[in-house]
């Protein structure tokens, strides 16, 4: 199992009739509220994310009126952040940010003089180039955004465009082509086609109440 964490928003989930639905329908996801970003974080089966997590994100959103997830939450993490979850000193976490193969950071802050990277993307560095196991099971980048892409009533989005690109490509272009392989497919292995097919079905199915 994976978790996979989602921006919400258009409820207050501490709002006592909403907290009894939470409690009652969805005891086994996770909630949390800091500031104005509340988030949901799902479990899903690694293989079968996308078609788990918008499944989930059906039944909330027709559960809770007014609730809308609006993307998957990245994570985004500095050199303090790293420190405190990895349980090293802020200078043991800055070495380990300068390193050849640590991860490119995601963002920049503050003109740039802040480095911010996807906490997923440092997990899996730490448990390869450290052995340090984390204990979490989080989704690429890749996932992610395809499982935002679903949610945004934009099934399986680069696996289309990216079949369209390819069938304008000459037979030069192709092989360059060939080696990048769409998200879906690489997830999903030789289901591709019913993965589509599921998502496609599950947002019909969670299109917004009128």
């Amino acid at each position: 199992m994976i978790e996979v964490t989602l921006r919400v928003q258009g409820t207050d989930i501490f709002d006592p009739s909403v907290d009894a639905i939470i409690a009652k329908e969805f005891p086994d996801l996770s909630w949390d509220k800091a500031n104005d970003l509340t988030t949901l974080t799902v479990f899903v089966d690694r293989e079968d994310a996308v078609i788990g997590t918008l499944a989930i994100v059906r039944r909330v959103e027709s559960a809770i009126d007014g609730l809308k997830v609006v993307g998957v939450y990245r994570d985004l993490v500095n050199t303090t952040d790293i420190a405190l979850r990895a349980g090293v000193s802020r200078e043991g976490a800055r070495k380990w940010s300068q390193s050849a193969d640590f991860p490119a950071p995601f963002e920049y802050i503050s003109t740039g003089s802040m480095k911010l990277w996807a906490w997923t993307e440092v997990v899996q560095w730490l448990e390869t180039a450290r052995a340090l196991d984390m204990e979490q099971e989080l989704p690429s980048l890749a996932l992610m955004t395809q499982i935002e892409n679903c949610i945004m009533k934009n099934p399986d989005h680069t696996t289309v465009l990216w079949h369209q690109t390819a069938s304008k490509m000459t037979n030069a272009q192709k092989p360059i082509f060939q080696s990048v392989q769409p998200a879906a497919r690489v997830s999903a292995g030789g289901r591709a086609h019913e993965l589509t097919r599921n998502v496609r079905e599950l947002v019909g199915a969670a299109a917004p109440r009128t």
